[in-house]
């Protein structure tokens, strides 16, 4: 995402891959989504419920200046508007949705060019063009994925074959997020905790230490128990990374 761009701004971009198809989504994220997604509809949508989808047309925006008070078109036979497409709108209200935000994903049809006129009427209505990335970019920041996902979203759009997608989903799902926070969660219990000013005192034997303060005992076996298993878990995730790598890219056989 470019340099001073707000990711509290409402963005909306093609969210399907470029080319003719089917059917191609134009994604509206941020607090104003649905709001600026009612600009370029026929009939409002501003009390959707969460996760409905609502028949429409995609119509020009008619104001050229977004902070006017005719933005909101209370009555929609103000002047003609062109019609752009017909069009299915899906509603996701924050934090439901993939960015975390609200969300309103418009359903056109797959041609380039309808996709292109949709966008420009959301962007003239008061949206700003989202950044590469920048969808998932928001679901980090908003608690809706770790970057081990978020990588992985990736990875699943570019599997060539069903193993790395089947590896990609598993990490999309937590699998690799759920293993490194396992070993987190170890380095740092109490029998790690050996922070300055919390030992008074402490003496040896060899197999305890014994600490002046309310933090009690701590078996050397217990710690060492918990190293040994942080250790012997690493090469596995080690050789889970180099065996994704042969999954995206191949191997050389000679």
């Amino acid at each position: 995402m470019p340099a001073g761009f707000s990711t509290t701004d409402t963005v909306a971009a093609i969210a399907t891959a470029a080319g003719e198809s089917g059917i191609g989504i134009i994604r509206i994220s941020g607090e104003e989504a649905l709001s600026i997604a009612d600009r370029v509809l026929d009939r409002s949508i501003l009390d959707a419920g969460a996760y409905t989808i609502h028949y429409r047309h995609a119509v020009t925006c008619s104001c050229d200046n977004v902070e006017n008070a005719s933005c909101a078109f209370p009555d929609r036979i103000q002047e003609k508007r062109e019609i752009l497409d017909d069009v299915l709108v899906s509603v996701m209200l924050a934090p439901h949705s993939y960015t975390g935000e609200n969300t309103v994903e418009i359903n056109c049809h797959g041609g380039s060019l309808v996709l292109q006129r949709v966008l420009e009427e959301v962007l003239k209505a008061g949206a700003r063009p989202a950044g590469p990335g920048e969808f998932s970019k928001r679901a980090f920041l908003n608690g809706k994925m770790d970057l081990s996902q978020a990588e992985a979203v990736m990875d699943l759009i570019q599997a060539k074959n069903r193993y790395a997608m089947e590896a990609a989903v598993s990490q999309l799902q937590g699998g690799l997020s759920d293993k490194v926070r396992e070993l987190r969660e170890i380095s740092s219990s109490k029998v790690f905790q050996f922070r300055e000013g919390t030992i008074r005192a402490f003496a040896t034997d060899g197999t305890s230490i014994f600490l002046g303060t309310q933090t009690g005992v701590f078996e050397m076996d217990a710690v060492t128990g918990s190293y040994s298993h942080i250790l012997k878990n690493l090469p596995v995730l080690s050789l889970c990374c180099g065996s994704q790598q042969i999954l995206w890219v191949g191997t050389d056989m000679h």
